[in-house]
């Protein structure tokens, strides 16, 4: 019998993947009972990183041999962030009778016309949602490297320390890699769509990250 999987990844060991589980099952209304759970922390953008991805490629081997129905992830570029990949697993779906579903892809639910017209409209969605998925990542890796320069010290371009303001819960000073920085940052403004106050998302950044924050700092997080 063929099973439902719903796959969560992240890019780095630093970031929680579980956040994306609770709106696939609401979203499509599953059971987290009946599905099989796939999870990994690895980049999907790099060429290098596709033998890292344990998961995913157990995912591909299970519908190769036709034992997936379906495959739910919060959004796309959680399984691919390559256009060509992107187009390419579609088809791998596809030819092996097994949909794809994503939260912040409504859009994949909507049936197109048996027509050439209806065909190149379904194949042209994939490949918007594969250069939006892509085309993120490349503009972050961009900003990254004309925002900072990497040495002993890890400075911003114009030769400020990164990380100086931040302690940890014993008050010592940290030097922060900008990962971290932005896995905080993301992780701040994802607690504050959720309506976290203010001190509950400091109480929630000490335990994830052993980081001391004051509420003015998740203040400013919210807003940059």
């Amino acid at each position: 019998m063929k099973r439902k999987v719903i796959y969560l990844r992240v890019s780095r060991e630093d970031l929680d993947e579980s956040d994306q589980l609770p709106q696939i099952t609401k979203t499509f209304n599953l059971k987290e009972s009946e599905c099989i759970i796939l999870r990994e922390r690895v980049s999907a953008y790099a060429e290098k990183s596709i033998s890292k991805r344990t998961e995913f490629l157990k995912l591909k081997d299970m519908i190769e041999k036709e034992e997936v129905s379906d495959v739910y992830v919060y959004s796309l570029e959680r399984i691919e962030r390559n256009i060509i990949r992107t187009f390419e697993f579609f088809f791998y779906c596809e030819a092996n009778e097994c949909r794809i579903h994503g939260v912040l892809q409504p859009s994949l639910e909507l049936g197109f016309e048996d027509s050439p017209t209806g065909t190149f409209s379904r194949y042209m969605q994939v490949l918007v949602y594969g250069l939006l998925g892509e085309n993120e990542s490349y503009m972050i890796s961009k900003r990254t490297k004309k925002a900072v320069v990497e040495g002993d010290v890890t400075t911003s371009s114009y030769g400020n320390k990164w990380g100086a303001k931040f302690r940890d819960i014993n008050g010592n000073n940290l030097d922060l890699p900008i990962s971290t920085i932005e896995s905080i940052q993301r992780r701040v403004k994802f607690l504050a769509s959720k309506k976290y106050i203010a001190k509950n998302i400091v109480i929630d950044i000490e335990k994830r990250f052993n980081v001391s924050m004051s509420e003015m700092s998740v203040s400013r997080m919210k807003r940059s």
